[in-house]
């Protein structure tokens, strides 16, 4: 799985300029691939301008239900939300639950916390605006070894605003 990684680049990712770091990443990342499974729909949305994708698997999405948020690879520097597009969709179908993706400001053109600041953005949003069939604070055991509703800390603002009510566990 992670020879793509280590053929696909001349060099080790510490050595490259981030634009061949990237491209490098996402030609990695096609490669490994996982399955496209099909979902029942994909949609792209704007979240206080944060772009965020959302997989339904369900296609009778009337009833709540808990949702996934997905923060992809790269450590804040590198991957988009097409490098995990596959495994996102395999974590929808195989939980039957919606997932959201976070197309987050990556560095170094933005500084820390700015693409966690991103995420906890996003995930505020799914906990408080209702608009899509979430049920924010719900918790599965079927969910939990793949979700981030263990995920625990402080925003890293000058306020310290706790964000473990954010995800419920």
């Amino acid at each position: 799985m992670l020879g793509p990684f280590r053929e696909g680049r001349a060099q080790p990712f510490h050595l490259l300029a981030i634009p061949e770091l990237r491209e490098t990443y996402e030609k990695n990342c096609a490669a490994v691939g996982f399955d496209q499974v099909p979902v029942a729909s994909v949609d792209e949305f704007q979240v206080n301008g944060i772009t965020a994708r959302y997989y339904e698997p369900r296609t009778d999405a009337s009833a709540a239900s808990p949702v996934a948020l997905f923060a992809h690879g790269g450590g804040w520097v590198m991957g988009s939300l097409d490098t995990h597009d596959g495994l996102r969709r395999q974590l929808a179908v195989r939980t039957g639950y919606p997932v959201i993706a976070v197309d987050y400001r990556r560095a170094p053109e933005h500084k820390f916390p700015a693409a966690f600041n991103d995420v906890v953005t996003v995930c505020e949003w799914v906990r408080e605006a209702g608009a899509l069939p979430f049920d924010p604070v719900a918790s599965s055991p079927k969910a939990s070894p793949w979700s981030m509703t263990q995920w625990t800390g402080l925003s890293p603002t000058t306020s310290a605003t706790p964000t473990s009510h954010l995800i419920h566990g």
